[in-house]
């Protein structure tokens, strides 16, 4: 059945002539009006409506589920970094770091601890692991959680630093066998991390101890 040829119209008819005809032919076939009725008027009236809705079916475009939005991956470990910075820490350290950390120095002092640990500045933590350790812990802190920061060139040749640190919680940490420089950079980068007031209260202390 060509719907379009049971109204009378041609493929090419708007919605507004398909209206049209349909009412025109319904007010002729209907069989509740007056004088109509019988078998042929009902089997003409079902052919009409058939093809009005075929009509109208083929001009609804159906409805489409939403694509799903692909899964957010995780970047991989310190794939935003510089080529350089990325070799410069051991993967331990990579995968510590958070999604587009910007990791600001890298140097390999000593602690305590170990005779050798990477250490890498962020813009909010430090973290630092071992050298030459079966999987080595990852060690982290706040930038926000150091009370005290400076540095001391160690005499007599005065070629190696040290970096201390302490905490608000009263934990204390040094960071030995440095280039001054690097220490001096080290210690600049922990202040611009830390708490205002804590700065502010470092350097009332340092001018109070002269």
């Amino acid at each position: 059945m060509d719907p379009y040829a049971v109204l009378g119209l041609t493929a090419d008819a708007s919605d507004e002539d398909v209206a049209r005809a349909y009412k025109e032919l319904a007010k002729q076939w209907h069989p509740d009006l007056p004088g109509a009725g019988g078998a042929a008027s009902h089997a003409r009236m079902a052919q009409i409506n058939a093809a009005y809705d075929a009509i109208r079916s083929a001009g609804e475009e159906p409805d489409r589920p939403a694509a799903p939005e692909p899964p957010r991956r995780r970047p991989a470990p310190g794939s935003w970094l510089s080529e350089r910075m990325r070799e410069a820490l051991p993967p331990e350290l990579l995968g510590a770091l958070h999604p587009f950390e910007d990791v600001r120095l890298v140097a390999r002092p000593s602690t305590w601890q170990s005779p050798q640990v990477v250490l890498a500045v962020t813009a909010g933590r430090l973290l630092w692991a071992p050298v030459h350790t079966f999987s080595p812990r990852v060690h982290v802190l706040r930038l926000a959680d150091v009370a005290e920061v400076g540095h001391r060139v160690r005499r007599p040749l005065r070629r190696r630093a040290v970096v201390r640190l302490v905490t608000h919680a009263g934990r204390k940490l040094s960071f030995g066998d440095l280039e001054p420089d690097a220490a001096a950079l080290i210690e600049r980068n922990v202040a611009d991390g830390m708490e205002p007031r804590a700065v502010r209260d470092d350097d009332d202390a340092q001018r109070a101890t002269g």
